[in-house]
């Protein structure tokens, strides 16, 4: 369970980092006329609740069905099964093995011998006869194997990841030893570490100890490929992959794979044991799943079945029957279901209130998703309430190690203090989760330290507090050198941004650095001209530019076109975006003829593709006018300037996004700079006053937010 890439949902089934987008609607007034009419939430769901609960399969449906008699012997059988598996936790290995294989013959008479019930009671049986040949002081070990799974279950559902993976590893380290390295016994250890090390963002790690668990569970000398153990493997690989692929920005391939382990995971279960809540939660992940694949009506109807599941087996109060409210609600939010969204989590919230203490991580997590819910309605006063109250609990009850869920509550209520702009509370607030960040580090969760500092390095990137921001990438880099993962994708990213952010501060020199390493082990990750090494170019060429490098800036621009061209079709928006650049770079050698084709040619092509993305056209428009500049050409210039300024204003008034902000205020200085060197006459000056004004009105809002950069800085130095 957890907090969503992911947050996404309540459980570790759900991604947190997702963006929530919520609306609430008003409650209508009471009609005394009409009945109320239903949310469409309870349509959906009535719909998909009419279909009864699929039970245990006995026989296949062109068998004849068991008689009471044969029923009564099966019910035995599970009897015989249950005190069986109470010796096998006490050590009373060899009385256990009459118990497994009785229940093994009444099974295999009665079902089959490929029944799934007959193999449990197979491997059972085997696996104790084996284990009461061992010593004394190895079947207390093995009897410890037992206990440490459970522990790692328990730890994992408590969100105490690195715990669980500790205990989970201990099982597989003493199982191996006694019974090699095929045992089907492996299967639950190596599921709860791969579970473990899912939700601590070891996904190599995870995908190598599920990956084993699967291949030891559907051995046909074990479980085989049709059994309920193997189906739970399955469950926590396909959750797995959707997290990777989160990461990796949400390919096809990974999320396809990932439906298609959830699928086979939900049909085993379905011909075995039923719909189960195990069943419930491969059902709930499927869901997710289909949504990534866009096939969003199955993901509803996915959703809503876990939801029907859980409430009919567990009741409507308990905290699984929460997780799958939350798990919908996202869902909701993501189809444009809004209205639905506010009261599914409060209601989520408020089971789980009663069902779970104050301080449980489903609990934490649905304040956060709820919390995210009114920020992004702009309830800002909702959201700091409820993220106050969460972290004054924390203060009071401090956790003896440190806790990846306290991180996330405080980053939260620094967004939320940026979004009210109470930005020196949220300095000091995010400035704490930083803290907190470097002591989980040296407490060994590494990498929950690491996605946790990430985060933060977004959200203060995100509002443009670059210098808070450069503090914790340059953190990230060194861990990342640290720890091996220096040229993972996710650390050339990091250290990518980081780049960016010393462009912005005026330390192109640094950038440059930095980015020739990350140039370098592109070029060794996917080879010469690889389209990933497109950004990177391109920000290369703008560092060398800043360091009066001409020479170099062109090199890598040059190298950013052959990309474009050697990887893309023509005409396409990185093609276009490096003709911009290569056209600016001339200009400021003189080249004014090809400049000027360059910048047209990237004109028009951006022009095609601004309704998707209209920054660039601003980007353009302004290098236009330097064009002109460059030529003598000061109306022009002016007029280009005039219609850069007028698309940054309405972008400006579109989002309240900060970068677009700072957009317009480059916009509004390059055109008041052309203003003051033109002499056409009253009209001109009025003008230049006017913007003059708006620009010095709107750096002083940037840098009540802390989201002045050095060159802002300087503008606001000038402006006086």
């Amino acid at each position: 369970m957890r907090k969503s890439v992911v947050p996404h949902g309540l459980t570790a089934q759900h991604i947190t980092g997702v963006v929530l987008v919520m609306c609430m609607v008003s409650p209508a007034a009471t009609q005394t006329t009409q009945p109320e009419k239903k949310s469409r939430h309870a349509e959906l769901l009535q719909s998909v609740a009419k279909m009864p609960l699929r039970g245990v399969v006995l026989r296949p449906p062109s068998a004849a069905p068991l008689g009471s008699a044969e029923r009564a012997d099966v019910e035995r059988s599970n009897s015989l099964m249950a005190e069986a598996t109470g010796m096998l936790l006490e050590g009373a290995f060899a009385a256990g093995v009459a118990l497994a294989r009785e229940s093994m013959d009444i099974r295999g008479r009665l079902l089959g011998p490929n029944h799934f019930l007959t193999i449990s009671a197979r491997v059972m049986a085997r696996t104790m006869s084996k284990s009461a040949t061992f010593s004394k002081a190895d079947r207390e070990q093995l009897v410890e194997s037992y206990g440490l799974v459970t522990e790692a279950v328990d730890a994992n559902g408590l969100g105490l990841h690195s715990k669980a993976e500790k205990a989970a590893a201990r099982a597989v380290e003493i199982r191996e030893r006694l019974f090699g390295k095929m045992h089907p016994t492996l299967g639950p250890a190596l599921r709860e570490q791969g579970r473990a090390q899912t939700e601590s963002r070891d996904f190599a790690a995870a995908e190598a100890s599920l990956s084993r668990g699967l291949e030891v569970t559907e051995s046909s000398l074990n479980f085989g490929k049709d059994h309920p153990e193997t189906a739970l493997v399955l469950d926590r690989l396909g959750w797995l992959r959707i997290n990777t692929a989160a990461l990796e920005g949400f390919g096809p391939e990974v999320v396809e794979q990932s439906a298609r382990d959830l699928r086979r995971s939900v049909h085993i279960f379905g011909k075995t044991v039923g719909e189960t809540t195990a069943a419930a939660e491969a059902t709930d992940n499927l869901g997710t799943a289909l949504f990534f694949t866009r096939e969003y009506e199955s993901a509803i109807q996915s959703k809503l079945r876990a939801l029907v599941i859980r409430q009919t087996l567990l009741g409507p109060s308990h905290k699984e029957t929460a997780v799958s409210l939350s798990n919908i609600a996202w869902l909701y939010n993501q189809l444009g279901m809004r209205e639905e969204v506010i009261p599914l989590r409060k209601k989520a919230l408020g089971i789980l209130e009663q069902a779970v203490g104050p301080r449980h991580p489903y609990r934490s997590a649905e304040e956060m998703n709820l919390a995210a819910t009114y920020l992004e309605r702009s309830m800002h006063a909702e959201a700091i309430t409820l993220l106050e109250a969460a972290v004054a609990r924390e203060k009071q009850q401090p956790r003896t190690e440190p806790d990846v869920g306290a991180v996330g509550r405080l980053a939260g209520l620094g967004r939320a203090y940026i979004a009210a702009d109470r930005h020196a509370d949220a300095a000091a607030i995010l400035e704490a989760a930083f803290d907190l960040t470097k002591k989980m580090y040296a407490a060994g969760q590494e990498n929950q330290a690491i996605l946790e500092s990430n985060n933060l390095a977004e959200l203060y990137n995100d509002h443009r507090k670059l210098d808070a921001a450069s503090r914790v990438y340059e953190q990230l880099v060194s861990w990342d050198r640290r720890g091996s993962m220096q040229e993972s994708t996710a650390a050339i990213k990091r250290a990518t941004r980081l780049a960016e952010i010393h462009i912005n501060l005026d330390r192109s020199r640094e950038a440059r650095a930095i980015l020739q390493n990350v140039l370098m082990w592109l070029e060794m990750k996917h080879g010469k001209l690889a389209l990933e090494s497109f950004g990177p170019a391109l920000m290369m060429a703008r560092a060398c530019e800043n360091t009066d490098d001409p020479a170099a800036a062109g090199k890598f621009c040059l190298v950013a076109l052959q990309i474009s061209e050697a990887r893309l079709p023509p005409g396409s928006r990185h093609n276009a975006l490096a003709l911009r650049m290569m056209g600016r770079l001339h200009v400021l050698e003189k080249k004014l003829d090809l400049a000027r084709f360059e910048l047209n040619e990237a004109h028009t092509i951006i022009e095609k593709y601004s309704d998707e993305d209209p920054v660039p056209l601003v980007l353009v428009l302004r290098d236009q006018a330097l064009l002109h500049q460059a030529a003598d050409r000061p109306v022009e210039a002016i007029e280009v300037l005039r219609q850069a300024l007028e698309r940054s204003r309405k972008l400006a008034e579109q989002s309240a996004s900060v970068h677009l902000q700072v957009l317009l205020a480059k916009s509004l200085k390059l055109l008041t700079d052309a203003l003051a060197t033109d002499k056409s006459g009253a009209a001109r000056k009025q003008e230049l006053v006017e913007r003059r004004a708006e620009l010095h009105s709107l750096l002083q809002r940037l840098k009540a937010a802390g989201a002045l950069d050095a060159e802002n800085q300087r503008w606001l130095k000038e402006l006086g």
